[in-house]
């Protein structure tokens, strides 16, 4: 009877695209060894060997799809295994190591950000990445040889930030940190075998059950009477005039509040009243058409303009950062200027949008279009169709809506907000 390995087939460039996330692939015969792992941004090649020194079965990286094609990482496969046959630790050509300990933790984490993140994720991710990791690690550590950093130097901080109720910040460093080791070790800056102190520390506070390093699913929206309150205070409210035309935004059409300050004058289209929001958080471009209220409150507000910007910031050519609004809503909950209201985030906007048009009686595949959601199930693969009309047509009936909780005074008040 033939082995499962036996029946095993060769990798093809097509089995390779068609992998889904979190799948691998091995390669048979002369190529036994030859990995492929499934990422959602890229596939990667990998060598798994025993080390010469140690004995362990150790992955040598060898590079990404969209950087080499199967028969490229087949040569590269096989010149890694003649160096292994010659009792070598296999290195990727143009990846030599030089002295480890000249390697520091500060140029590990320049290195991973700008060689790696920055070419998978978009800026503000790429920037929240940076921010972490150097706050955390790079300016305490910073000049220290990455190898040096131990596990209790990882422990003290992130213990530190637990402590602070900064659970999902301490999950983020420790992933964070464990992918700029691992890419030292892939571009052999940091040797292959070393044991990387952040994927310790995670797993030890992830066996603690009562420990928590991911941010909690929120079900807070506001609900008519809450929105009522809300669009009263929100032209005499703390946060300063951009502030405000984000939120407003926000409430009015269900963005993110990322997609409002991000918006461009030439992104919108007023007499057709369609809104092309190109930049978003799936970068998947789509058209928003707007209701008549958001049409004539933009048209006000675009004869005062100052900027190519709708949120444009004052002091550079740019539009405002989004952690101003969390920033900003912090200090006024800490003065007291908050509205009477149940602890609110300027994103539960967009949830109360969502839940409003249910409540308004909105099918739920518009109302999830509306606010720009895409099945990920086969019926997304086949149903292309956008409900771009159907979308207007219940944005228009939810700001009919909220014209009726909005005070008069208010609603005068709109274009100058």
């Amino acid at each position: 009877m033939a082995s499962q390995k036996d029946n095993r087939t060769a990798l093809t460039a097509l089995a390779i695209r068609r992998m889904k996330v979190g799948q691998q692939l091995s390669d048979v015969g002369e190529n036994s060894g030859l990995r492929v792992t499934a990422s959602a941004k890229d596939r990667q090649f990998w060598y798994r060997f025993n080390h010469p020194k140690t004995g362990r079965k150790t992955a040598l990286h060898i590079g990404y799809l969209s950087e080499m094609s199967l028969s490229e990482a087949r040569a590269m496969f096989t010149c890694l295994k003649q160096q292994r046959r010659a009792g070598r630790i296999p290195v990727v050509p143009g990846t030599e190591s030089s002295d480890t300990d000249s390697y520091t933790i500060s140029r590990m984490i320049s290195d991973y950000i700008n060689e790696g993140v920055a070419r998978r994720r978009n800026e503000k991710s790429t920037d929240e990445c940076r921010r972490i990791l150097e706050r955390l690690v790079g300016d305490i550590h910073g000049s220290r040889a990455a190898t040096d950093l131990s596990f209790d130097d990882v422990h003290k901080i992130a213990v530190g930030q637990l402590d602070k109720g900064n659970e999902t910040q301490c999950g983020v460093m420790l992933r964070e940190l464990t992918g700029a080791m691992e890419h030292g070790m892939v571009r052999r800056r940091i040797p292959v075998d070393h044991t990387d102190p952040a994927r310790r520390v995670y797993l030890l506070l992830k066996s603690d059950r009562s420990v928590k390093m991911t941010s909690k699913r929120r079900s807070r929206y506001l609900n008519d009477s809450e929105l009522k309150t809300f669009l009263k205070w929100l032209p005499e409210s703390g946060f300063s005039p951009r502030q405000r035309l984000c939120l407003e935004l926000s409430i009015q059409t269900g963005c993110r509040t990322g997609e409002a300050i991000s918006v461009e004058w030439s992104d919108l289209n007023l007499e057709a009243g369609v809104w092309h929001l190109t930049k978003n958080k799936t970068d998947n471009p789509r058209d928003i058409k707007l209701s008549e209220q958001t049409r004539a409150w933009l048209f006000g507000i675009e004869i005062m303009k100052e900027s190519r910007w709708l949120c444009g910031s004052p002091k550079r050519d740019t539009h405002i950062a989004q952690k101003t609004l969390s920033e900003r809503m912090w200090r006024l909950r800490k003065e007291g200027r908050l509205p009477d209201l149940d602890p609110w985030i300027p994103h539960d906007l967009r949830r109360s949008v969502r839940t409003g048009l249910s409540r308004l009686g909105c099918p739920r595949e518009v109302a999830e279009a509306v606010l720009g959601h895409s099945s990920g199930n086969i019926v997304g693969t086949y149903d292309l169709h956008a409900f771009f009309n159907e979308a207007g047509r219940w944005l228009q009936k939810w700001n009919d809506h909220l014209d009726l909780l909005r005070p008069r005074a208010s609603r005068l008040k709109l274009v100058h907000i």
